[in-house]
């Protein structure tokens, strides 16, 4: 046996010891951090890339300043670098991203996404293939949708400046992937429960059942925001009681159509369906409104709505989508690697990624002089691009000649002679995460322009 088998067979002799180990490590860092050099690494890596940029945009302050007696002040930018306000001693943080914090956000998914291959889809045999990517849609775009509200000041108490409710932390990137991510895993755990069940349980139960959870999902949403009514800003009646009953209804009539098809997976994506559906209508429903002039946050809003922009964004990521389709559609009934582009999740990774490049160039350079009003990129690798030159288009241009080779490089992995199930699950759950990561933010920031906040 060799080292490699070795070492194979003792991680599945101990996989819960190494992970425990694995997941040991960052908290032994993080406490041995704060022990050994408190305000070095709390103010100098804590505070400043992962706590204080949430806190400047609850706040809708371009940064925050945590003072050297522990209190939190709105920072100020200088010549785009945050500091704190003149006289103020203390560690600034700015609204954003940073190198630290995007690589601390890239361990965690990856960590994450492993996890949940090794013991969802390969221990319990989920699927991830494009009709579990579309039942995934309703809590992806969840995510950006609620994402805007945070940024119109919905998670606020009422008042002309932002004080924001704990609800507004929960909208905020990293931490909105984070809760979506558990509630994915939840929706699983459910819909694989049911399908345990399938057989002993029936169709009829089972719609009972999802019924039951959608309708106690719907209770929960409302009895939370009325209890936090006095920390919002939104609208709680008529919109969000009758989103969250339509779209939960939907949801249930979803589930018994989808769930006992011949050749179905048994109810775990219907199950993911219909428990996105409810929460997703609330957002987009509230979002509408809001877009209907019913603003609530004079304060969040730039005097007027941007259709035409939004539009335009999503005209041009559009095109661009469609003509590469086109291309793999009839191209690869010549050269067969071309036809790996009109699949259904290459499709949909070059639309979200062409959606967020187009939706992110057009807003913040106004290419098109629509009126835009001024708007900042706040990843800093996407701000190195969109400074490139060329009006900003080294940042949509990259994303394409990006996504377009982790296409060939992904679908050469999924059809490589030897490749197994397992490798092919993988390869699709790399592709929704990729889909997500360029869906979500282009959803967000056209829904913003949109808007006008």
């Amino acid at each position: 046996m060799g080292r490699l088998d070795r070492i194979r067979a003792f991680y599945d002799r101990h996989t819960l010891a190494v992970w425990a180990v694995i997941l040991a490590i960052p908290v032994l860092i993080l406490v041995a951090g704060l022990v050994l050099a408190p305000k070095t690494f709390y103010d100098g890596y804590v505070w400043r890339d992962i706590w204080g940029p949430a806190v400047a945009d609850a706040h809708q302050w371009s940064a925050a300043c945590l003072t050297d007696e522990g209190r939190v002040v709105q920072g100020i930018l200088v010549e785009g670098r945050a500091s704190c306000p003149q006289g103020v001693a203390g560690t600034p943080a700015a609204e954003g991203y940073t190198y630290p914090s995007e690589a601390t956000y890239g361990a965690i998914l990856a960590v994450s996404l492993y996890l949940i291959y090794t013991q969802l889809f390969v221990r319990r045999g989920v699927r991830a293939d494009v009709g579990f990517v579309f039942a995934l849609i309703p809590i992806i775009a969840l995510g950006p949708l609620a994402r805007v509200l945070e940024d119109a000041n919905a998670f606020c108490r009422t008042g002309t400046a932002c004080d924001p409710s704990f609800w507004a932390y929960f909208w905020i990137s990293p931490f909105e992937y984070i809760q979506m991510g558990f509630f994915t895993v939840l929706a699983l755990l459910a819909g694989l429960a049911l399908r345990d069940r399938r057989e002993a349980w029936g169709p009829a139960k089972q719609t009972r059942v999802v019924a039951g959870l959608v309708a106690a999902q719907v209770a929960v949403i409302l009895a939370l925001a009325w209890l936090t009514r006095d920390r919002l800003s939104i609208p709680l009646v008529p919109v969000l009681p009758v989103a969250l009953v339509l779209g939960g209804a939907a949801g249930v009539l979803a589930y018994r159509h989808l769930a006992h098809r011949e050749g179905g997976d048994g109810g775990v994506n219907p199950t993911l369906l219909a428990l996105g559906l409810a929460p997703a209508a609330a957002a987009l429903a509230l979002d509408l409104w809001w877009m209907a002039g019913n603003v609530w946050s004079e304060a969040a809003w730039r005097g007027q709505l941007y259709v035409v922009p939004g539009l335009v964004m999503l005209a041009i990521a559009g095109a661009i989508t469609l003509a590469v389709y086109l291309v793999g559609r009839f191209g690869g009934r010549k050269w067969s690697t071309l036809a790996l582009y009109a699949m259904p999740l290459s499709v949909l990774m070059l639309l979200g990624h062409m959606i967020d490049g187009i939706a992110t160039w057009i807003a913040t350079q106004d290419p098109f002089d629509m009126g835009i009003p001024p708007y900042g990129e706040k990843h800093p690798l996407s701000d190195a691009f969109l400074q490139l030159g060329l009006g900003g288009l080294g940042f949509p241009l990259m994303k394409f000649v990006m996504i377009v080779a982790i296409i060939w490089l992904l679908n050469r992995e999924f059809h490589r002679e030897g490749a197994t199930d397992a490798d092919r699950n993988l390869v699709g759950l790399i592709q929704m995460a990729i889909f997500v990561l360029g869906f979500a933010p282009g959803v967000r920031d056209v829904a913003r322009v949109v808007m006008g906040i």
